[in-house]
């Protein structure tokens, strides 16, 4: 299993040292990948329920452009695979931002993963001028298939319901596909991760829902003649690790503990392993130490940081991966 840390572009933490000294840290304690949130604005005027509240919290304290944050990152890396978790693609124009994650794959030598989701806040659609808010769907799916016309194809060119080119040059181009992984966990996300994705990179998913939505994605490669065997199957979750005897979260964005990593060592690697054996392969972790209004350094997220690496991701490593 592979293990990610989600870095603090849109949290509470110090810019550079919740993207820089994070990432950096996250490579020295063999972490596989380091993750960023995407939002481009965040509209005065929105209603929100409580998850999405302390979400839009989070990011109205601090919002820094995620292809910026990795390309910060990728200067001060050299192994971590970097990814967005999510990139609402609907926001963008796709053949920029195909462009944009082409070059920042070329300068990180082949390191990327896009993330990707359909957006939900409708007021960000609206101020951006994107796209219908209520197509965002098919036009995901639309933007998907000419990232991949433009990382592919000689002289790339796309006729389609909300977007057309003629042939262009189009450069640099991926040595190596970029792998596109479908976040969200409603039923039309499970299917595009199936017909169109790389994987499913869910998030907030507790053990019961798991196979039910990897069941899904695989029904839909099959339907659409690809091989679901190839998809990779990835969560991002809230982690928090607790002294024995400590109170967990009632509300909030860390509630219910069932559908995060939260507890002490021995319940997260208890937890760890059923979600290994439900079929995960890559975990993202977003620890509660650099979302806490409380906590002001990155100490504390280090120390967790550490203390996971040091303690589950060995019981869950072939010999061969091993940092």
């Amino acid at each position: 299993m592979d293990f990610g840390i989600k870095l603090a572009n849109c949290e509470r933490l110090p810019l550079r040292d919740g993207v820089g000294r994070m990432a950096v840290a996250a490579e020295q304690y063999g972490y596989d990948s380091v993750w960023v949130a995407d939002h481009i604005v965040i509209p005065n005027d929105i209603t929100l329920d409580e998850e999405h509240k302390a979400v839009i919290e989070l990011a109205q304290k601090q919002n820094a452009d995620a292809l910026i944050s990795l390309a910060f990152v990728a200067g001060q890396t050299r192994r971590v695979r970097l990814g967005t978790s999510v990139m609402v693609l609907p926001l963008r124009n796709p053949v920029l931002a195909a462009k944009m994650l082409a070059s920042l794959d070329a300068l990180s030598g082949g390191r990327v993963i896009l993330g990707t989701g359909i957006g939900w806040m409708a007021e960000e659609f609206g101020a951006l001028g994107a796209p219908a808010y209520k197509q965002r769907g098919r036009i995901t799916d639309e933007w998907i298939r000419i990232m991949r016309a433009c990382w592919t194809q000689k002289n790339p060119a796309y006729k389609g319901d909300h977007y057309s080119f003629s042939p262009v040059h189009f450069s640099p181009q991926p040595e190596k596909p970029i792998p596109i992984w479908v976040g969200g966990n409603s039923p039309a996300a499970l299917r595009r991760a199936g017909t169109l994705g790389d994987g499913w990179l869910g998030s907030r998913v507790g053990p019961a829902d798991i196979p039910p939505a990897i069941a899904a994605i695989r029904q839909a490669a099959e339907a659409a003649g690809r091989d679901p065997a190839k998809l990779t199957m990835a969560l991002g979750l809230e982690a928090d690790i607790l002294e024995q005897g400590a109170a967990k979260p009632q509300a909030g964005l860390f509630a219910p503990p069932e559908r995060g990593l939260i507890g002490t060592i021995a319940e997260i690697t208890d937890r760890v392993g059923v979600l290994k054996e439900a079929g995960i392969q890559h975990l993202e972790l977003r620890f509660r130490t650099a979302r806490d209004e409380k906590i002001t350094t990155l100490e504390p997220t280090l120390e967790c940081m550490q203390q996971f690496a040091e303690t589950v991701m060995p019981k869950f490593r072939s010999r061969a991966a091993a940092r």
